[in-house]
């Protein structure tokens, strides 16, 4: 029943106060997304897990974005990921340099990989994505991500497809504009959604969508669409569905913060990320139990399963 099971959320400490301790305690948070901000070397890292775990009565998530080229938090403690493009024709050094990172996730307590991206690489490219994709071939581009994801996932560590239905062909960056795409659904479901698909087939448990509007779908934004989550769902996925973070300014120029992960977990998603914002979390946590009929008309019940689901599957 509880609500804030369907949050992932930022730390700004590099440790615990005694007040986010109280609260991740008393709320049950589902997880915890990690920057470079809240540690500076391995050990106070795996304390501050640690720490998290035992503040968590129901285990936690415990999330990093780890794309490789310029998108690696802690990027000095983990072994060197270089950017998607590189592993070109190599995707067996690929998943050994997945495994070994993932071996040391492992051993440090991280249990979610916000990666890989797989959207495609279009000729004018999203300013969101420079060196973060690998190919405008849909089936390179998913036998990389699936290279990547098999690396990781023989360590236990779960990855996150993102960001679906496809950001390649979008205008904006969604961290500060509402991103825009007009291409044709035809187009999207026959290139944009293969790695997706590819990826769904072997058993990713997690998808992320974006501050996307992809007008031959819906609309509203991927962020607050039913159909797009809808969409998803049609393809077979069973995951975790889960929002990029809410509080980017494309959001929060839009929407108060606890209104807007409303609305995107009534949309469908399973689970709200929120990297910032810190001082908003004890509100959207009120917003959501105040709005708890409403999350239950909306799959609450679904939501809080899938994630049970795949939470038994960590270590």
């Amino acid at each position: 029943m509880n609500p804030a099971q369907r949050l992932i959320l930022g730390l700004r400490e590099p440790q615990l106060t005694n007040s986010i301790k109280k609260f991740f305690n008393d709320k049950q948070v589902g997880g915890v997304v990690l920057f470079d901000q809240n540690a500076k070397d391995f050990n106070q890292l795996k304390k501050l897990i640690a720490d998290i775990n035992e503040a968590c009565s129901v285990k936690p998530f415990i999330a990093i974005d780890f794309e490789g080229g310029r998108v690696r938090r802690f990027a000095g403690l983990f072994e060197s990921l270089k950017k998607p493009i590189e592993y070109v024709n190599n995707f067996a050094e690929l998943k050994l340099i997945c495994e070994k990172i993932g071996k040391t996730f492992k051993e440090i307590g991280i249990n979610i990989n916000l990666a890989p991206v797989v959207d495609l690489s279009y000729q004018l490219v999203n300013p969101a994505l420079i060196d973060r994709t690998f190919s405008h071939d849909p089936s390179q581009t998913a036998e990389y991500s699936l290279s990547f994801f098999r690396g990781f996932s023989e360590n236990d560590v779960i990855c996150c497809l993102k960001h679906f239905p496809g950001l390649g062909s979008a205008v904006n960056d969604p961290h500060n504009e509402v991103a825009l795409s007009c291409i044709s659904k035809e187009m999207i479901m026959g290139n944009d959604i293969i790695p997706f698909k590819a990826g769904i087939t072997k058993g990713i448990k997690m998808i992320m969508t974006t501050h996307l509007l992809l007008t031959a779908i819906d609309y509203q934004i991927a962020t607050f669409s039913k159909r797009v989550i809808g969409l998803a769902r049609e393809l077979g996925f069973g995951g975790i569905m889960i929002t990029d973070d809410l509080s980017m300014e494309s959001i929060k120029k839009k929407l108060l913060l606890p209104e807007a992960v409303l609305k995107a977990l009534c949309a469908g998603h399973d689970m709200a990320l929120i990297c910032h914002d810190h001082d908003s979390y004890a509100e959207i946590v009120n917003c959501l139990e105040d709005n708890l009929n409403l999350l239950q008309q909306h799959g609450h019940e679904g939501a809080l399963q899938r994630i049970s689901d795949v939470k038994k599957t960590l270590p």
